[in-house]
């Protein structure tokens, strides 16, 4: 849904419901990869697990959004954040400070600071799919705003009949 939204695509509760059904195996299976993957990074020692954190960062988007299994979603993720790793791990570090805010406002503003921390990551994975080359952007017309508008002359000649 975050990624539709970076998308200027509106987003829509039943793409939200559909996501889930077609998905819903996939993504537990790619939370659960995750969270054993950063886990051992983190008792190893504790960079390991940040890197692992960092490097992973795109698996759920890329289990949603390309429908690809969890394991070849971990790998896609590592080689998409080849080079985006500090981008990434200081959005992680900004994101915790932006979640213990949202703590301090009695927790409500926890699910604010969700929003706001996960349409940020969602923004950066589609900002990736472009980099890379596995997202086309849409040619959009630009107008030269400094170009008279087609007719612009000839409203000028001619009179209003308007009252």
């Amino acid at each position: 849904m975050f990624v539709q939204a970076a998308r200027q695509i509106t987003p829509e509760f039943d793409m939200l419901i559909t996501g889930f059904r077609k998905n819903y195996l996939n993504i537990v299976l790619a939370n659960l990869l995750l969270t054993a993957l950063i886990g051992i990074g983190l008792v190893f020692l504790i960079v390991p697990g940040i890197i692992l954190a960092c490097r992973l960062t795109f698996t759920p988007y890329l289990v949603m959004d390309k429908g690809l299994d969890p394991i070849r979603a971990a790998e896609e993720s590592w080689r998409m954040t080849r080079g985006h790793g500090w981008t990434i791990f200081v959005m992680g570090f900004i994101a915790f400070f932006i979640y213990i805010a949202g703590f301090i406002c009695f927790f409500v503003g926890v699910l604010v600071s969700d929003m706001w921390v996960k349409s940020s990551y969602a923004t950066l994975y589609h900002s990736v799919l472009i980099e890379k080359g596995l997202w086309q952007v849409e040619a959009v017309p630009v107008t030269d705003a400094t170009a008279p508008a087609a007719g612009a002359d000839m409203a000028d000649e001619a009179p209003s009949t308007e009252a």
